[in-house]
């Protein structure tokens, strides 16, 4: 139904010259006209059938504007469509897509550094689209929409203002026909006259729609990560430190993964099946290390150990090997897999049953160790003042040497008792 509606809607829109230009020069082998194309569209507008009507078109003539040819009105956009210009600036880590989701599961799309202020706007756009495309290529990301981020630093002195007419056209126009939805754009900036008419400048070009969505943030380094974290950011793997350094590792693993993904030849060539490089929220992932704590998928597998704990046996494997199996069946029940991290930079299915019991096994193993040394941590309740006769009891009162009287102290309850300081050891 909505897809009919989709197509009346089309229909009705008057100028549209690459959507017309895609229907004559390709009328049977563009993805124009594909399910899953049309399908992201109406996902972005929450199936609001005239909105993406007019979000496809404007997509298609914004693509058709800033690439040369009319190919891309058949395929979809892919990395070697960029030019060597293009190429290098992306290699320089200023446009980057996040390798985890935030806690909600919406993919994050992080600008960083300088952002490229001073490199021309066409390219710019050109390796933006690239980059949007390809946050929104699963159905969850398409259905819960994409955080922009954009972490401002570097030296903006000889920065011009980009308040020209190309820059607010072109800007304007890509806001309007990025093919997934924007759910929220934090701007993190400092709180200079420069940035302050820049972010007037994006309110005015900005749609009315949006604005409510644009969150400033003018704090910088930890209390900036702390507001972050705050709405679900998953804070420690942004690439850019503190002092503005820029980590560029994992964009050269994931342009080189983004060609053999785009090459079918070159897909046909690897082992061991499909590759993954956004892992869905409901995914568990097994790597070594500490950079998957934040993931939605692990906390909530943690969270599922932690409340199946009680039924542990000490001693039985049966009973452990069980409660494995129960968990596998319940994130399987949930649509999620288990997926390993392979060196060359992507993510696996894990397929082999007995193999993912016995890592979710080691995983409650790890658990119960935890649990069991926190039980057996120490304590010591100590305070460094009590409040005068607090207990009832006439003991003598020791009273801090050469700082308060007598009348003062007893003013301010600022006593000591030597018989107030126990320990639980």
């Amino acid at each position: 139904m909505s897809m009919h509606q989709l197509s009346v809607e089309l229909k009705k829109i008057l100028e549209k010259p690459a959507f017309e230009k895609s229907q004559l020069l390709f009328p049977n082998d563009t993805y124009v006209n594909t399910v899953e194309f049309r399908l992201r569209f109406l996902r972005c507008e929450l199936f609001d059938a005239k909105k993406a009507a007019l979000r496809l078109v404007k997509f298609l003539d914004f693509v058709h504007e800033i690439f040369d040819g009319n190919e891309l009105l058949r395929r979809p956009i892919k990395i070697t469509d960029l030019s060597k210009a293009e190429m290098k600036i992306m290699r320089l880590g200023i446009y980057q897509l996040l390798p985890y989701r935030d806690r909600s599961g919406r993919p994050v799309y992080a600008e960083l550094g300088d952002m490229g202020f001073m490199l021309d706007l066409k390219m710019r756009m050109r390796i933006r689209i690239y980059m949007f495309y390809i946050a929104g290529d699963d159905i969850e990301s398409q259905r819960k929409g994409l955080v922009i981020l954009g972490w401002i630093e570097g030296d903006f002195t000889n920065t011009p203002m980009p308040l020209h007419q190309k820059n607010r056209r072109l800007t304007k126009h890509l806001l309007a026909a990025i093919p997934i939805r924007s759910v929220v754009y934090h701007i993190c900036m400092p709180d200079t006259l420069y940035f302050r008419l820049l972010r007037s400048f994006l309110y005015s070009i900005a749609p009315r729609s949006s604005l409510c969505r644009f969150k400033c943030h003018t704090v910088k380094g930890i209390e900036r990560r702390y507001r972050l974290k705050g709405f679900g950011i998953p804070v420690e793997m942004i690439p850019i430190t503190d002092t503005g350094n820029i980590k560029r590792t994992y964009l050269y693993q994931w342009i080189k993964v983004r060609k053999i993904i785009e090459s079918k030849d070159n897909l046909n060539d690897l082992e061991g099946g499909s590759i993954i490089l956004l892992p869905a929220s409901k995914d568990v992932l097994i790597r070594t290390g500490t950079t998957t704590i934040s993931h939605p998928g692990n906390e909530y597998f943690r969270g599922m150990i932690e409340r199946k704990h009680n039924d542990f046996r000490s001693g039985s494997e049966f009973t452990l090997s069980f409660l494995a199996q129960d968990i596998v069946e319940e994130i399987e029940r949930l649509e999620g897999r288990f997926l390993k991290w392979d060196s060359r930079g992507f993510w696996t299915e894990l397929t082999d049953r007995s193999q993912i019991i016995f890592k979710v096994e080691i995983s409650i193993r790890d658990f119960k160790v935890r649990s069991k040394a926190k039980m057996n941590l120490q304590t010591n309740d100590s305070s460094t003042t009590s409040f005068k006769l607090e207990d009832g009891r006439k003991g003598k009162r020791k009273k801090v040497p050469g700082t308060f009287s007598e009348e003062a102290s007893d003013s301010c309850d600022c006593v000591i008792r030597t018989d107030c300081f126990r320990h639980n050891f």
